[in-house]
């Protein structure tokens, strides 16, 4: 089920980039700015949030050239496509295209690292938070 686990946070970091730019849009300014204060303010999220995390949505938002670069590194030495398991027992030098280190709870592609714990501690509390809005009918306005 490698291929399954590595799909799901796969999918997990790519959506992380999109929840990311509810709360710092692209453009910060006019009414982005006052709604990404907003929602900040009522899922109580400050800028040192996981979510805020740059590398993330820029290596989604550019994850074609991030592979160009990836393809290009390492063109050469072991590359796996795929690892899921502990890390303590990776003791050479390969290059994980994508792999999943349960022992550390760390995501890697391309050998960029996530910490996956605190993201998913993160959506969980803003999760918790939306299905209680949901269930006592909690409305807030942008103004």
């Amino acid at each position: 089920n490698d291929d399954v686990i590595l799909d799901i946070f796969q999918n997990i970091v790519l959506n992380v980039a999109g929840i990311s730019r509810f709360f710092w849009p692209s453009k910060n300014k006019g009414y982005y700015k006052i709604r990404a204060k907003k929602l900040c303010e009522v899922y109580n999220i400050s800028d040192s949030s996981v979510l805020k995390n740059r590398d993330v949505r820029n290596f989604i938002e550019h994850f074609d050239e991030k592979l160009d670069d990836f393809l290009n590194e390492f063109n050469s030495g072991i590359v796996m496509p795929k690892y899921v398991g502990p890390i303590t027992y990776i003791n050479d030098n390969r290059i994980f295209f994508r792999a999943y280190f349960y022992d550390i709870q760390v995501f890697k592609m391309f050998n960029v690292e996530y910490k996956i714990k605190p993201i998913i501690d993160e959506i969980r509390r803003i999760h918790e938070i939306l299905l209680f809005q949901q269930e006592n009918g909690g409305r807030f306005f942008l103004k």
